[in-house]
């Protein structure tokens, strides 16, 4: 147990310092970047079960992530909870972020699996081209892959065109969209936080 919780503090640390490294290079030319840092699930969901619920893990790893960015001194940091009680719907995180006018909204989560084979790190960004983190996002990857040795499950982006270099979630049967919305055109992200993230103007991961 001692061992887990070592190896999950250094990943955190870690994933903290190169995100913080990386979306600075993104948002450039903005004098402090808004980062809404989303620890999925709270309250009343509880998320995935292990020692702990995924929302208590969740939570751990935005706080570090928030300590990390703050000291890094080019972000202004949000959180969507600060505490275990909390639990927000997935359009309500997106109102709050487009509230404190955020240009990320990054939604942390631990998935579950019975087989101890299944692991890694798993990245999800924007099929939408004006919110495409799709780079950033392989970046992030392969380096906390190097890091701490845990392999890279995918990073999930665009809708298939055929090109086999990506990986793809979205899919017409699985998209959805706000009823009457035709601001992303034809196409919409089929995971809540990135959708919502587009609804009111900026980008999710």
């Amino acid at each position: 147990m001692f061992r887990r919780t070592l190896c999950l503090f250094f990943c955190i640390v870690i994933l903290a310092s190169l995100f913080s490294a990386e979306i600075s290079a993104v948002f450039a030319e903005k004098d402090k970047i808004v980062v809404v840092l989303d620890p999925g699930h709270g309250g009343a969901d509880p998320g995935s079960a292990g020692t702990y619920a995924e929302a208590y893990y969740n939570l751990k790893v935005a706080q570090y992530c928030a300590d990390a960015l703050n000291k890094n001194g080019n972000f202004t940091v949000k959180m969507t909870r600060s505490s275990q009680s909390e639990g927000l719907k997935l359009a309500q995180r997106g109102l709050y972020a487009d509230s404190v006018n955020a240009d990320i909204i990054v939604s942390i989560h631990f998935n579950s699996s019975t087989s101890p084979s299944v692991n890694g790190i798993e990245i999800y960004t924007s099929v939408l081209d004006k919110y495409d983190l799709s780079g950033l996002a392989r970046i992030t990857a392969e380096k906390l892959s190097k890091a701490t040795g845990l392999s890279v499950r995918g990073c999930f982006e665009k809708y298939d065109t055929g090109d086999s270099t990506g990986i793809y979630y979205w899919s017409e049967k699985y998209q959805w969209d706000v009823p009457n919305d035709p601001s992303v055109g034809s196409l919409s992200d089929y995971y809540g936080i990135i959708t919502w993230g587009a609804k009111f103007g900026f980008t999710g991961m």
